[in-house]
């Protein structure tokens, strides 16, 4: 299916009647929503700009494009190389959650959140610090065995 990419940066998969559907298919954990709330916070505290958030969840579908995208050399609006969708805390697991997101901030405040994180989310990781850096990726290793996203509600 072709793809289409709205103002964030996400992509949006085009139905053959040309009906545009979101890519994703989960909702992101509680692990990881504190830790992006607890970004809200810090940056709120310390007087800098709030996270932009510019992706979360994406589809096995909508990962594999990615990669054959930046395979291809089409890398605008991606960091580094998306893993596979296998191994990506941002394809939803057996209960609908995922477990990561992108934020789109400069460089110079990626570089000042990401270590901060690290060192106060013992369970995240910030993808500046990997071996093939993507400064704009966090991620955390679920706490617990979470329900199913659709037994509960958020209000």
């Amino acid at each position: 299916m072709p793809m289409k990419t709205n103002v964030c940066g996400e992509g949006w998969i085009v139905e053959q009647s040309g009906r545009a559907l979101p890519s994703s298919t989960g909702t992101l954990g509680p692990d990881a929503r504190s830790v992006y709330r607890g970004i809200e916070l810090y940056s709120a505290q310390i007087g800098i700009a709030p996270p932009k958030l510019i992706s979360t969840c994406r589809s096995a579908e909508h990962q594999r494009h990615m990669q054959i995208r930046w395979d291809a050399g089409n890398r605008v609006g991606l960091g580094a190389r998306p893993a596979d969708a296998e191994n990506s805390r941002h394809v939803p697991d057996e209960n609908g959650l995922c477990w990561a997101f992108d934020l789109g901030n400069n460089s110079e405040w990626l570089r000042l959140i990401g270590p901060w994180v690290q060192r106060t989310h013992p369970n995240a990781r910030w993808g500046g610090s990997f071996m093939s850096s993507d400064p704009g990726h966090f991620d955390v290793t679920p706490g617990r065995n979470w329900i199913s996203a659709a037994t509960w509600q958020i209000i």
